[in-house]
């Protein structure tokens, strides 16, 4: 379990992680069932939302957020009181239980001093490396660009812009990728200048670590959208809006 000053207040706070035994050796393995674990655990977890602790759940980890010093410790034994009676056994080594203001969780450092959120440097290094095997490829399986953005999705919300620096690259792939391919696992796509042009901000470690401030959001509105091979759809705050894919369109994939 380890600690950090919480950044959606107004002033610091602390918070702590909790990591459970590994689940390598328990039926959680594929990503149906640890989706299930993950919502299980949510449901352990309420009594202490209740309580008034702040915590994150992510399979594993359990990240505790307090405003104090004193607080966080509170809450922490509290939870460790919690696992204990569910059952649950802590990974000791792995956790951290000592209040800290910098921590990393799910690849992102969080550092509530500077107020900033980035990419931890693993991670970022995972990236680049990736990027790399590009440099004397001419022809990559489609495979490669799916894993590839699957790696820029995750470091999307502590780089800047990032959902944004992705679209150039879904938009090259769209042009070049048929609809089924994306599914069928064996097509293969030829590495362009504009390909890697369009990889450039991703290949900087500067941008990958420039981080992205933390701080409580002035306001918070939801769009959920949906999309199939024929149209689209989307709802905000009770209004509706959908259509059908036309020309050009049909080809698109829904990522794009």
């Amino acid at each position: 379990m380890s600690s950090f000053f919480h950044a959606t207040v107004s002033f610091c706070g602390l918070c702590s992680k909790v990591e459970h035994g590994s689940t390598r050796s328990s039926p959680s393995g594929s990503l149906c069932l640890r989706g299930v674990f993950t919502k299980l655990a949510e449901g352990a977890l309420a009594p202490l939302r209740l309580a008034g602790i702040r915590i994150l759940n992510n399979l594993n980890d359990r990240l505790i957020l307090a405003h104090s010093r004193e607080q966080l410790t509170a809450h922490r034994d509290e939870v460790l009181r919690h696992l204990r009676l569910l059952g649950l056994q802590v990974n000791w080594e792995k956790s951290k239980l000592a209040p800290v203001q910098r921590i990393s969780f799910l690849g992102m450092e969080l550092d509530s001093v500077t107020m900033v959120a980035r990419l931890s440097g693993e991670r970022a290094r995972l990236l680049l490396n990736r990027l790399r095997e590009l440099d004397s490829k001419i022809v990559v399986p489609l495979k490669y660009f799916q894993r590839l953005l699957g790696h820029m999705a995750s470091a999307a919300a502590v780089t800047p812009l990032g959902l944004l620096h992705m679209r150039p690259l879904q938009h090259w792939l769209q042009d070049r990728v048929p609809r089924h391919a994306w599914h069928a696992g064996t097509h293969r796509v030829s590495v362009t200048a504009l390909c890697r042009r369009t990889l450039s901000p991703w290949n900087d470690p500067s941008f990958l670590q420039a981080g992205v401030p933390l701080g409580q959001a002035s306001s918070h509105v939801v769009v959920s959208t949906d999309t199939s091979s024929t149209g689209w759809g989307a709802v905000c705050r009770g209004h509706a809006a959908a259509g059908l894919w036309v020309g050009a369109q049909l080809h698109w994939h829904t990522i794009a």
